[in-house]
């Protein structure tokens, strides 16, 4: 009878620790599902926001480099245009360069032209009375040297006064292409007498080199009535106008 009842006693007990074992284990299933599902949503909805901020992430990168490719496509035609600025500014200070060595070249030019025409001018200056001296029969050397002593006297006779005559002249010389007469010779020395305080000499000298005319030396005071002498004048006056 007791052990009847003790058996009945630990099947209650039994089936009563089986009833609470089940409750506990469901209560704690259903806690542990729900805690599941909570995590579960978390984890979703952290995954969703890692996805947006993912998204945004990836927006803002493609707008990064579309900004870099928009700012590089800008600096290369900053670049493009202040090279091909560059350019036109080395071209044109070449060609300005170019422009002042051409003109510098063109002066230079002109100036040796100038400088041979002047050598060649002066040459030719040199040359003419020569060449004149040799082109002419001595008869018309003559009649010109005749025509230049009478124009050089007559001149002289007139001008004499004027002149700055060394106060201490002693000697005059008289240089001509031929020799003059004495007539000439007289003249000159008469008028050489009004000037002088003493009496100088005065030197007649035959000089071919003259072609034709006369050049009279007071001291230092040289009178030119040579052919030569005409001619450069002449020149100068032509090489004025």
């Amino acid at each position: 009878m007791i052990i009847g009842a003790l058996v009945l006693f630990f099947i209650l007990m039994f089936f009563l620790f089986a009833f609470i074992f089940r409750k506990v284990i469901n209560k704690n299933i259903s806690s542990a599902v729900s805690h599941l599902d909570k995590i579960n949503q978390d984890y979703l909805k952290k995954q969703e926001e890692a996805e947006k901020k993912l998204e945004e992430a990836e927006r803002i990168y493609q707008e990064k480099v579309s900004q870099a490719k928009e700012e590089a496509l800008s600096l290369r035609e900053d670049i493009l245009k202040q090279t091909e600025k560059e350019k036109e500014e080395i071209i044109k200070k070449a060609k300005e360069e170019a422009k002042e060595i051409i003109s510098q070249a063109e002066k230079t030019r002109r100036m040796l032209i100038t400088e041979i025409e002047q050598r060649i001018s002066k040459e030719a200056v040199k040359k003419a009375p020569q060449l004149l001296g040799e082109a002419l029969s001595e008869d018309i050397r003559k009649i010109i040297h005749n025509n230049l002593v009478k124009e050089f006297i007559e001149g002289l006779s007139k001008k004499i006064g004027s002149l700055d005559i060394p106060q201490d002249l002693s000697e005059v010389k008289v240089r001509s292409s031929f020799e003059l007469t004495s007539e000439e010779k007289d003249s000159l020395s008469r008028i050489f007498q009004k000037i002088s305080s003493q009496e100088a000499e005065v030197v007649f000298e035959k000089d071919p080199k003259l072609i034709a005319g006369v050049i009279v030396a007071l001291g230092s005071l040289v009178i030119d009535g040579s052919l030569q002498f005409k001619i450069r004048e002449r020149i100068k006056e032509l090489e004025g106008e």
